[in-house]
């Protein structure tokens, strides 16, 4: 079960199923629209591969991990394409649900090994970018495309797209808001089509 946040006049009132994990209300506006599903629920093709289990980072302190039961990776040596547009082999597709059309960032929650391998291209219809070039490694990360993508109302086909090798995707979020997400996000029902 999820929880679901409702706003009444700017106050936010949360009903809680019981034994689900806190979301962050501070995030929610009425406007917003946060759509969130795992990596690994998507259409993979290889050498992109599905990992299942936990895989915790090397945060310092406190380490964190993946959110579900697995996640998305492409292996080591299995080089992409980090000059084109994400033509190589190798991505996560998802028909990702949306309620309304409107200008959309794309968020992945990420772990980089290192500067080689700290990138993904996300594609939708014609239009590309780059996820990442960043310097922070080893740690389960939120990371978005700089521009919004144009996204129409109902199935709009999103994929991560191999550019360098030993990157992992744990989970999506397709939203509206400029509010960054914040650790592991419970999954929207009904995100994605089947």
């Amino acid at each position: 079960m999820r929880r679901w946040l409702l706003l009444v006049e700017g106050l936010a009132l949360v009903a809680v199923a019981a034994g689900v994990a806190s979301y962050d209300v501070r995030r929610a506006k009425a406007d917003d629209v946060i759509i969130v599903f795992q990596a690994m629920d998507g259409a993979v093709e290889a050498p992109m591969v599905v990992k299942k289990g936990t895989k915790y980072d090397k945060k310092p302190g406190k380490a964190s991990k993946n959110s579900g039961k697995g996640w998305c990776e492409i292996p080591a040596h299995t080089n992409g394409d980090d000059k084109s547009d994400g033509e190589k082999p190798g991505k996560v597709t998802f028909k990702v649900n949306v309620p309304q059309a409107g200008e959309y960032f794309v968020w992945g929650r990420t772990l980089w090994p290192n500067g080689c391998g700290n990138s993904f291209w996300v594609r939708v219809g014609d239009t590309h970018q780059l996820l990442g070039k960043d310097a922070t490694y080893d740690v389960w990360k939120w990371r978005r495309c700089a521009e919004r993508f144009v996204l129409k109302q109902g199935v709009n086909v999103i994929s991560f797209i191999n550019r360098q090798d030993g990157v992992l995707l744990d989970e999506v979020e397709v939203t509206n808001s400029e509010v960054e997400p914040q650790g592991p996000t419970p999954a929207t029902d009904g995100a994605l089509q089947s």
